[in-house]
């Protein structure tokens, strides 16, 4: 299996405690809202907490969990502690030096990263700082041993349409003006989702003689499509 992010691994062990024992759910809340377990009632998935986006505890509508707690490292002491809170032991393995994070530290070392690369990426899937008002980033998967894609997700974890027709016009932009790519995905689906088609291009992960062209192209299309969102109305020009 491609190793999960963050963010999933989060709700993922939250789930198991859930399963585990329903009384749990009184073990992992709190006022803290970073990081705490809370009622749906009282911050439905998708809505924001100040600043923070609860997300739905899978297979346990009824919590939402604030799921990123900085990086991968740092998420998996946060699954420890819910785990202790909750009598039982939870080991989360990694392997430290892992190909997407490796590929990751290259990309930052030898070319300063994509806009807005932190340098604690190290999941399989990243996603840019905003780059408009309605803070639509660029996502990036490199957990794949064969296919290197990117894409512009939405900024709004809400469905709408808007939403729906803004990543629609970015799919249709990405067609148009970036067809010497490998474009793969059903627009309409995708804007559903709240994310464009991907662009893609094989490679051999694995192989890391392929990183320098690798990094050479993402950089290059992470630009391309900020490009496309300032043409179509629909980028920088917002802020």
């Amino acid at each position: 299996n491609e190793e999960r992010t963050a963010s999933q691994m989060l709700l993922s062990v939250a789930a198991a405690l859930l399963s585990l024992d329903p009384q749990n759910a009184d073990r992992l809340s709190g006022e803290a809202i970073s990081s705490n377990l809370q009622l749906a009632s009282r911050y439905p998935a998708g809505a924001k907490a100040g600043a923070l986006t609860m997300r739905a505890v899978p297979g346990h509508e009824d919590y939402v969990l604030h799921p990123y707690a900085g990086d991968y490292r740092e998420s998996a002491k946060h699954c420890r502690k819910m785990a202790e809170r909750c009598g039982v032991a939870v080991e989360v393995q990694f392997e430290e030096n892992s190909q997407p994070r490796a590929f990751w530290s290259f990309l930052k070392e030898s070319h300063g990263g994509v806009p807005g690369q932190k340098g604690t990426w190290r999941g399989a899937s990243q996603r840019t700082d905003p780059f408009n008002a309605r803070g639509d980033v660029i996502g990036i998967h490199v957990g794949n041993r064969e296919l290197l894609w990117l894409y512009v997700r939405s900024g709004e974890s809400k469905a709408s349409d808007e939403r729906t027709a803004r990543m629609r016009k970015y799919s249709w932009m990405i067609r148009e003006h970036m067809g010497d790519q490998n474009v793969a995905g059903d627009a309409e689906r995708e804007s559903l989702e709240g994310r464009s088609v991907h662009i893609q291009r094989r490679w051999a992960r694995d192989v890391k003689d392929e990183w320098p062209e690798a990094a050479e192209w993402l950089i290059e299309q992470c630009e391309r499509l900020r490009a496309l969102g300032v043409e179509a109305g629909l980028g920088a020009e917002d802020g």
